[in-house]
């Protein structure tokens, strides 16, 4: 009775909505495969040394087909599992290292994450690297059309703005380029 007459009490009621998410997730973790397939985190952390580095091989090739600006590599690497539970276990794995004469790691790295689909890499001694264990297979073509689009060109230094007039009886849009004032496109 006193813990239901503290304050607090209320703020941390389980609801019928947080206890049905607690139930199916304790029902994911009954029949062990099935955890291991739906839940993310254990599909990951579960994946084989072999399996990683067939996939780091295949998205390798990949890039190399659509790609000519950078060196990429098949890498062993050290992946720490996370904080929490297991702040200091680490698991063997494969990923892939990017490196580019034309461009710095760390701008390549800036790109990446900044791009429509952002691609988180990790940037150490002067390379782009990715690890396979955090994406998934549909990700991997995601990752290769990143690639291709930065290869294209560095285009960081333009800026553009959008103009628009909205009259009484018209509208009339203009993309303009705000390093030069040149209007680009008018609609």
């Amino acid at each position: 009775d006193q813990m239901k007459a503290h304050p607090l009490a209320r703020a941390f009621r389980v609801d019928k909505m947080t206890l049905a998410a607690m139930e199916s997730t304790f029902f994911e973790y009954l029949d062990e495969k099935r955890a291991v397939e739906q839940i993310p985190t254990l599909h990951m952390l579960t994946l084989s040394r072999e399996e990683l580095r067939a996939r780091a091989e295949g998205l390798k090739n990949a890039l190399t087909s659509v790609t000519t600006g950078f060196q990429i590599n098949t890498e062993e690497c050290e992946e720490q599992v996370g904080g929490g539970a297991a702040p200091l276990a680490r698991l063997k794995g494969y990923g892939i290292s990017v490196y580019s004469e034309r461009f710095r790691a760390e701008d390549m790295g800036r790109a990446l994450r900044g791009g429509p689909v952002p691609i988180i890499v990790r940037v150490f001694q002067d390379r782009v690297h990715l690890d396979m264990r955090t994406i998934w297979n549909d990700e991997e073509a995601l990752i290769v059309q990143a690639f291709a689009e930065l290869e294209k060109g560095d285009t960081s230094h333009r800026h553009y703005g959008l103009a628009a007039d909205l009259g009484s009886t018209t509208v009339v849009m203009r993309l303009i380029d705000c390093t030069t004032g040149e209007c680009i496109r008018e609609v």
